[in-house]
């Protein structure tokens, strides 16, 4: 997730955050920063030793950025991939309108939240407003290092890394700059991070030095045969979507209420369903709680590309959506 100082696309919203979060229980990105940049400094200067498993994922992946020759200038990767790994980072709060699916603004909390506090901020919100909000735990943040949730399975802490990392560098072209113009283009950054971080380690597992070295875990998923939760959610979207269209945001909640209960029993474990929780997991069009078609334009745009890397190289220029429309049109 690309973050800058300030958070949201809801600039004129009539809301406001602070009427509902304490200051303590906001995240502080500007003491994180100074914090980080005071330990890349150590680090560098040998005065912190350096982490081994941080530093095997940092090297494989400048490794991998120069094979699909996204080095910068004189052939000098920028940013270099520099992250925190953190076994809680910050929450995400966002909002999103009743009566439709819109990330409409967000704001960053501190993960020392408790389950009572989420609980009470997101009540408050939405007896007072007429927005749905949901409070969310994030894999990462594009600050600068990044904040990386730290995994068991080297190769999703891999993706995780990778995938904030594309952030940074295409904040440096207008592809990246244009995260916050509006949710469209939010969602073609999000989906193609996604796509970059996949297709890395896809490429890698390719590779036996990388299947030794623990890249690339044999997929142990032992979940039900006759449950597909994929369908599933697709399948619940486009009828919440349908209900909202219809103006039945009672009945789309009373259906995102039940299907929240239903997962649980199958073994998901999701505390809540409802519009916010649409519009934070829609922004990534390749899951399926989006409606977006954007994930299958970026990959039939990929696949069409001799490699990764030159498909990023073309799409980083596009600054807007309509040009990413007429774009990924061409190309078809």
């Amino acid at each position: 997730m690309f973050i800058s100082v300030t958070l949201g696309c809801g600039g004129d919203l009539e809301f406001n955050f602070d009427d509902f979060v304490e200051s303590d229980q906001k995240f502080n990105i500007i003491s994180y920063e100074i914090q980080s940049v005071a330990d890349l400094f150590n680090e560098r200067f040998r005065l912190k030793s350096l982490d081994k498993s941080k530093l095997d994922l940092k090297n494989t992946l400048i490794d991998k950025i120069y094979d699909e020759e996204l080095d910068f200038f004189f052939d000098i990767v920028f940013p270099l991939p520099e992250f925190s790994l953190e076994e809680s980072p910050p929450k995400l709060l966002l909002i999103s309108p009743r009566s439709n699916i819109e990330r409409l603004d967000e704001v960053l909390l501190t993960a020392r939240l408790t389950d009572a506090e989420i609980v009470s901020i997101e009540q408050d919100i939405e007896s007072q407003t007429d927005y749905s909000s949901i409070i969310v735990n994030i894999g990462g943040i594009a600050a600068y290092p990044s904040i990386v949730t730290e995994v068991s399975d080297k190769g999703a802490m891999f993706k995780l890394i990778a995938h904030e990392w594309l952030h940074q560098y295409l904040f440096f072209f207008p592809l990246g700059r244009a995260y916050f113009s509006d949710e469209d283009m939010r969602s073609v950054n999000e989906t193609l991070a996604n796509i970059f971080a996949d297709n890395l380690l896809n490429n890698m597992c390719k590779e036996d030095v990388y299947i030794q070295s623990g890249y690339c875990l044999q997929n142990t998923d032992v979940s039900e045969k006759d449950f597909d939760y994929s369908v599933y959610m697709k399948d619940l979207r486009q009828q919440v979507d349908f209900f909202l269209l219809a103006g039945e945001i009672e009945k789309s909640e009373k259906l995102m209420n039940s299907a929240t209960i239903y997962l649980n029993s199958r073994g998901y474990n999701i505390r809540r369903i409802n519009q916010a929780w649409f519009a934070f997991h829609g922004s990534y069009a390749d899951t399926p709680a989006s409606s977006s078609e954007i994930n299958n334009e970026l990959t039939n745009f990929i696949s069409s590309e001799k490699s990764l890397g030159n498909a990023i190289r073309k799409l980083r220029s596009i600054d807007n959506y309509q040009e990413y429309l007429r774009f990924v049109d061409e190309k078809k």
